[in-house]
């Protein structure tokens, strides 16, 4: 498959170097994934499978693996999309780590309940639920799911949006939880309205970047 072990090996070695500090994991790491998938077919079965990255227990950088896993198939409510980028967020690290303890309440007491990971996303939809009515085959969208490291995933259409012409794959792919955490921010919890002067901590970071964007907006 197109989803090469170089690509995996780039994101253990920029994990490795965010891990080592987590007060200063904002620093995002791009992950570009394969545009396309491997005409080379072993079978009706070999359509079915797809790489991820996988996380079958807590700990570093090490212990994510690189595997053949099944690929997903869409529910009536869900789009299957072939993810063209993703990025590592802190959500990532925890979720990998177990840590703080109080993630493994929802991710696993004693190892993950799920071994899929990433979040962010970026990619076309190539297959539809017979339910959903907002995209169609051939869309261009980002968004946010659990499990992005991976070929393809699937996705409930409140979770994704479509993707802007003028941005690229790469680019959207590093904007769901970092942006929708700084609109959040400012707009849900800060309730800042036009005139209001906000001071931003951490202005260069992941989510610092988008809300001095949205502040100003």
């Amino acid at each position: 498959p197109a989803f090469s072990q170089s690509v995996f090996v780039g994101l253990r070695s920029r994990a490795h170097s965010t891990w080592r500090s987590s007060s200063r994991f904002q620093t995002r790491a791009l992950l570009q994934l394969p545009r396309t998938y491997s005409t080379a077919r072993m079978g009706a079965e070999a359509e079915k499978q797809m790489k991820a990255v996988v996380c079958k227990q807590y700990g570093g950088p090490e212990v994510l693996e690189l595997a053949t896993v099944r690929q997903p198939e869409p529910k009536d409510n869900e789009v299957l999309i072939r993810v063209h980028a993703s990025s590592v967020n802190p959500y990532d690290r925890y979720m990998v780590l177990g840590k703080p303890y109080i993630v493994r309440l929802i991710a696993g007491l004693f190892k993950p309940k799920s071994q899929g990971t990433g979040c962010d996303l970026a990619g076309e939809v190539v297959a539809a639920g017979k339910d959903v009515n907002e995209f169609q085959i051939g869309d261009k969208v980002f968004g946010r799911r659990p499990g992005a490291y991976a070929e393809y995933i699937c996705a409930q259409p409140d979770q994704i949006v479509q993707k802007p012409a003028c941005i690229s794959f790469e680019e959207a792919g590093g904007v769901a939880i970092a942006g929708v955490t700084a609109l959040q921010g400012l707009r849900d919890l800060g309730k800042v309205q036009k005139g209001t002067r906000v001071l931003i901590n951490g202005a260069s970071g992941g989510v610092g970047t988008f809300a001095i964007q949205v502040a100003k907006a």
